[in-house]
């Protein structure tokens, strides 16, 4: 799996600098990703719920935990992202 970043390493970029970008990269990937997996968790389980109650007196929905503040990419998607659930 080539991930992102990587082709600097790979092309001789071998510096602090680069190592550090490389682990920022994946670390705001990782936590896209969980955020991602989360949303898709919380919105399986709304349906589910809708399903079981047979869409009558619908009740307050349990709040899941959304890891946005993970990083500083999901913190400012955070709007877009509930946007499109």
């Amino acid at each position: 799996i080539e991930l992102a970043g990587s082709e600097k390493l790979n092309r001789g970029y071998k510096g602090r600098d680069a190592q550090t970008e490389f682990k920022k990269i994946q670390k705001n990937l990782i936590a896209l990703t969980e955020v991602l997996a989360a949303l898709q968790n919380e919105t399986a389980s709304r349906e589910q719920s809708l399903k079981q109650h047979n869409k009558s007196a619908l009740q307050p929905q349990q709040l899941m935990h959304i890891p946005y503040r993970n990083s500083k990419l999901t913190y400012f998607l955070s709007d877009v992202l509930r946007k499109y659930q």
